[in-house]
């Protein structure tokens, strides 16, 4: 058996349309160090990892732990089996690239999340993590996949932020963070940068690399404020819900933003003191987003009352709503229904000092005829 010496593998990491293939062709030109075009081998160990936790924790540990006895997984052990895994893929790198100095360009949340196990598995990795703008990341994306609806980009954006956030504090400081905004900008810092961290002499080609336009810079740079107002309402609903939180945006939000609205239904609430006004969609919910919420009120109570406009009508009504206090790592959420004219009901949230949040307030009827069903919603500080 011929001897085994682990490589010092490269690892270029971030999401999606971050500058990742920038960088990867700027340091694989710049020190003649090989990589493929792309990797996604070391990011399906992501996998593999949740399949044997799964068996681990269901069959093994379990309610029926005995019927583990005799799985190979509990023989050989887990740790085992995934450094094997890793050993087996080192191999097959070495031996293309004919060195143990290879880079790996993986963008994406799967190969973020395996990143402490490399960490640990390489005593010598290096992990270039490249950062972009929030808004611009996810335009970049929809520009180049000609997709208009972003809800599954803002998904998989998200999901990479939060595994770096989690990731990253279990690398023991061993990567560095490229910004591709401050990169153009900046490209002899980076350069220094990049090349000390790799080990490698910083030299003329390498810099000339990295001054080198993307595909981004080809194009007339926008404003995140002008992308983002120019998105549908739905992806705007998404970016609510998933990236809200992030801090590498720069925008000023309204004050109300609605998904699936109708002409019957308020679209703008400038005077905190105006009762706004939802009516249900046939088969949809009306949901609405207040991203200044606290601004609005200051701090304290929040109190929301919701009762039918007009209450002399003879239909029945038939109103669900679901208010939401979305806060960074958790969400208050009350579920009110109305099914008489002049009922009116309210919930109350308690504003969390120096705590970002935003109120989101959905209506869904119950019931097929929507006509004359429109309700008023109260926006308040509580006494509380």
């Amino acid at each position: 058996m011929t001897s085994y010496t682990k490589s010092q593998p490269i690892f270029i990491v971030g999401a999606h349309r971050s500058a990742t293939s920038h960088i990867k062709k700027c340091v694989q030109g710049g020190f003649d160090i090989p990589a493929n075009t792309e990797g996604y081998i070391w990011s399906n160990i992501s996998a593999l990892q949740e399949k044997i936790d799964q068996v681990i924790n269901v069959t093994l540990l379990g309610e029926n732990s005995g019927l583990g006895e005799g799985f190979s997984i509990k023989k050989f052990g887990y740790k085992k089996v995934i450094d094997l895994v890793l050993k087996s893929i080192d191999e097959l790198h070495q031996r293309e690239f004919e060195t143990e100095n290879w880079l790996d360009k993986t963008p994406g949340p799967d190969m973020i999340k395996i990143l402490p196990i490399l960490n640990n598995y390489f005593p010598n990795a290096k992990i270039i993590y490249c950062s972009r703008d929030c808004i611009q990341n996810l335009e970049s994306r929809r520009i180049r996949f000609q997709n208009s609806n972003l809800a599954k980009p803002i998904d998989n954006y998200a999901q990479t932020i939060l595994n770096w956030q989690k990731a990253k504090s279990q690398l023991k400081d061993n990567f560095i963070i490229i910004e591709q905004e401050k990169l153009a900008s900046s490209p002899e810092l980076y350069a220094e940068k990049i090349s000390s961290y790799i080990g490698k002499q910083n030299n003329d080609k390498f810099l000339e690399l990295l001054k080198g336009s993307t595909e981004k810079s080809k194009r007339p740079e926008k404003k995140s404020q002008t992308i983002f107002d120019s998105w549908t309402s739905t992806n705007q609903y998404h970016f609510f819900k998933n990236c809200f939180f992030f801090d590498n945006y720069n925008i000023e939000f309204n004050n109300l933003y609605v998904e699936n609205t109708n002409e019957w239904t308020t679209y703008n609430w400038d005077d905190p003191e105006d009762k706004l006004t939802i009516h249900p969609n046939s088969e949809k919910k009306v949901k609405m987003i207040f991203p200044n919420i606290v601004n609005q009120l200051k701090e304290g109570s929040i109190k929301c009352t919701l009762g039918i406009k007009n209450k002399f009508r003879e239909e029945k009504v038939g109103l669900r709503f679901i208010l939401s206090m979305h806060y960074r790592n958790s969400s208050d959420t009350k579920k009110l229904t109305i099914t008489d004219r002049f009922e009116s009901v309210s919930a109350e949230f308690i504003y969390k000092p120096n705590e970002d949040c935003f109120l989101e307030v959905s209506c869904e009827s119950l019931r097929k005829n929507i006509f004359y069903n429109g309700c008023e919603l109260k926006i308040e500080k509580s006494k509380l």
